[in-house]
């Protein structure tokens, strides 16, 4: 998604993750890389989920709280988790997913906020980790390009593209 800074990226993305709660029952990771946009995530996602929602789902901001204490770990309930996209590049993925409560395949959606800096390294190789057993995938940003005319640019351009399935 691509929308101009301040137009409405994170609300119009939280309808999409609240009927993929909705439809599937499977957890959502949305991925942001500042303390800033992590608690817009989770005051966006709590606002909408309470006009949206039609079953019970739980809104974690790992931010503050990078385990989930005394959640049972067999729930079925779906789980909307806000994470910096650092604190996945830090140990193994299912290390990581294991102290969010939850396994690859209870994924139904990742969303990348700032999606432009999903084709670094380390964060593009987190991002196909987590959506290799089937999650879609959302990236938002303002800036969907950078050095449009240069060769480099270009080429990281169509990386991005391609990276997001040229949608």
């Amino acid at each position: 998604i691509q929308m101009p800074t301040g137009s409405g990226k994170t609300r119009t993305c939280m309808e999409i993750v609240c009927e993929t709660i909705n439809e599937t029952g499977k957890d959502v990771i949305w991925l942001a890389n500042t303390e800033e946009l992590c608690n817009q995530a989770f005051e966006s996602f709590n606002e909408v989920w309470r006009f949206t929602g039609k079953k019970e789902a739980l809104a974690i901001n790992h931010l503050g709280n990078p385990d989930i204490p005394n959640i049972d770990t067999h729930s079925n309930t779906p789980k909307f988790h806000v994470c910096t996209i650092q604190s996945f590049n830090i140990e193994d993925i299912n290390v990581k997913l294991s102290k969010l409560n939850t396994h690859i395949e209870r994924i139904g959606l990742v969303v990348v906020d700032e999606a432009h800096i999903s084709i670094a390294r380390t964060y593009k190789k987190t991002i196909t980790e987590l959506t290799d057993e089937g999650a879609k995938l959302i990236g938002l940003t303002a800036t969907p390009g950078r050095q449009l005319n240069s060769q480099t640019g270009q080429a990281e351009n169509k990386e991005l593209s391609d990276f997001y399935r040229n949608k």
